[in-house]
């Protein structure tokens, strides 16, 4: 949430976490995840963002 209302405002500090395209409303979800997967850093990042909450779920799971 941070990300997205401070995002426009700091590019440069929210670099890694705020990308413009997914707040376009014309976009499908589709269309913005193969926008931002066309970009090298932007794809590691979705990358690491899925393998961060699937480790998280597995834990979150298991403990509870």
């Amino acid at each position: 949430m941070l990300a997205v209302t401070l995002g426009p405002s700091f590019p440069a500090f929210f670099k890694t976490v705020y990308e413009p395209k997914f707040l376009e409303a014309h976009l499908s979800l589709t269309n913005k995840i193969t926008a931002w997967r066309t970009q090298p850093v932007a794809s590691l990042q979705l990358v690491t963002l899925v393998l961060l909450l699937s480790v998280m779920a597995v834990v979150t799971a298991s403990v509870g």
